[in-house]
């Protein structure tokens, strides 16, 4: 039997901070993480809607922690507001202490996503 979701926008997604992710200095790029939240972001949005998705604005984006090669990081998003054919979706980064299993904010952003019908045309969302 299939368990249902009671809020089916929330996406966890992880990650390694690999070399290939990372500048001279070790430090992850924003460029990958600002993409790891635009999928996370995709994916909270289309559960949500039932619809394929666009990104039409990453907004208030702010790096709070550095992210280095080897950290854990886990993303988490879920779609905080609906108009009628886009939505907000807050997606959290989190730097991860595998010792002390604590998580520190590392970055955090609100992405715009608009829904699409399957011509590409935006569809309104049932809320």
């Amino acid at each position: 039997m299939a368990e249902s979701n009671p809020c089916p926008s929330v996406v966890e997604v992880n990650h390694i901070v690999m070399p290939e992710h990372a500048n001279p200095l070790g430090s992850v790029f924003g460029g990958v993480i600002l993409g790891w939240i635009d999928l996370v972001a995709v994916m909270s949005a289309s559960r949500y809607c039932g619809h394929n998705v666009v990104t039409a604005k990453i907004e208030a984006v702010e790096f709070h922690l550095p992210m280095k090669v080897g950290d854990q990081i886990c993303l988490r998003g879920k779609v905080s507001s609906v108009g009628n054919t886009s939505m907000v979706i807050d997606v959290d980064v989190f730097k991860v202490d595998v010792t002390s299993r604590q998580e520190f904010q590392a970055t955090s952003a609100k992405v715009i996503m608009v829904a699409l019908d399957k011509q590409g045309n935006k569809i309104k969302i049932n809320k």
